[in-house]
């Protein structure tokens, strides 16, 4: 075995072994940011066959997290993502067609600010007085130490180009 496919075993064996909810959230928003720089550069070179699968598996991990949303919460957070997923899978669609790598960065850069409030929300749950976890995951916090993206309010567009409503990326867990 070469030490490729020892990495990806043991990254196999972490997924299917861990059973924490919010590391497995930011190992898919991380599996999905890795699949997005690759389909990125792939454009740029003009690999047709990878950039589209690769995209392919972009596609894949944001709609198992469309999937996974819990409809039932009645949180506002909830359409929020769900509408967020779905315009990242229409517009990698459109980059997949068109090879435009600038949607490609798009939906990186959207991805990252869910990927960074994410991580912030599973930091602060831990933290709180009376939490399960006292200290943060030793995977959380060497996560945590790496540099992030700027933060920012988002909003989903109206047909019209303006914004229907904006709603800050914040997440309850």
């Amino acid at each position: 075995m070469s030490p490729r496919d020892h990495y990806n075993q043991y990254q196999q064996m972490e997924i299917t072994t861990s059973s924490d909810p919010k590391k497995l959230i930011l190992m898919l928003y991380d599996g999905c940011l890795r699949f997005l720089a690759i389909a990125e550069k792939a454009m740029e070179k003009k690999e047709t066959e990878k950039k589209a699968i690769h995209i392919g598996k972009a596609l894949e991990i944001i709609s198992e997290l469309n999937s996974c949303l819990d409809r039932k919460l009645g949180d506002e957070i909830v359409p929020f993502l769900e509408a967020m997923y779905t315009h990242m899978m229409h517009k990698l669609l459109e980059a997949n067609l068109t090879n435009d790598p600038k949607i490609v960065q798009h939906v990186y850069r959207l991805v990252e600010n869910l990927r960074k409030n994410w991580l912030e929300t599973a930091i602060s749950e831990e933290k709180k007085p009376g939490s399960k976890k006292p200290k943060a995951h030793p995977v959380v916090e060497e996560i945590a130490s790496q540099s992030g993206p700027a933060t920012g309010t988002y909003g989903m567009m109206a047909g019209n180009g303006k914004t229907a409503r904006k709603v800050p990326l914040t997440f309850v867990i």
